[in-house]
Order: C-alpha cells, then structure tokens, then sequence
C-alpha cells in the first residue's frame, strides 16, 4: 500500500530523478536507448548534484493537470496559476489543462 506524504526538502532530488526516469522511459520510449540521453527534454538536471540547481528545484513544482485531477492537486497544496489552457494530447490539440504551481520554501 502506497501512503502519500508531505514533499519535504530531502525528497528534492529524489523527486527530480523519479521525474526524469519517467519521461524517459514514457516519453522517449520510440527513440533507440542509446540516444535517449541526447532528449533530456525539460528534465534535463533532473538529479543534478549543483547546490544552484537543486536549489530551484525546491523552490517550486508545476504541473499541467487535467480538469479531472485539479481537486487531488489542490489537495496535495498546489494552486492554480492561472485559465484553463489548450493542450496537446494523443488525439491531437484540444485537451483541456489547468496549470498548477506549489511552491515549496
């Protein structure tokens, strides 16, 4: 059973990695392994040990949820920045988002 807690400051870089991890196994997965690295995409220091990075990654997270998900976000403490927005989905443009923001410090 998976139990949800509060982000605290340690989980930053963990946060980021299981991040990058993801895109690239979801995102990247039609692209040969071995040039995976060369599509970091937005994730790109994403685990990066720089004390200027991991500083911005615990300052704030954002996200583009769905309609569907705004009230768990909301829950979890994020807030939204502003309108629902057009997106792009599989089925092409169209889907509607609301950005989302936590800020962390």
């Amino acid at each position: 059973m998976a139990i949800i807690r509060e982000y605290s400051d340690r989980d930053a870089v963990d946060v980021g990695i299981l991040i990058k991890k993801t895109y690239t196994e979801f995102n990247l997965a039609y692209i040969p392994r071995e040039e995976q690295a060369l599509f970091p995409g937005p994730f790109h220091f994403a685990g990066d040990q720089d004390p200027e990075h991991q500083a911005a990654i615990d300052q704030l997270i954002r996200v583009d949820s769905s309609l569907y998900a705004v009230h768990l976000f909301e829950r979890l403490g994020y807030k939204k920045s502003t309108g629902v927005r057009n997106s792009w989905s599989f089925d092409g443009y169209g889907l509607s988002i609301q950005p989302m923001r936590k800020v962390i410090k």
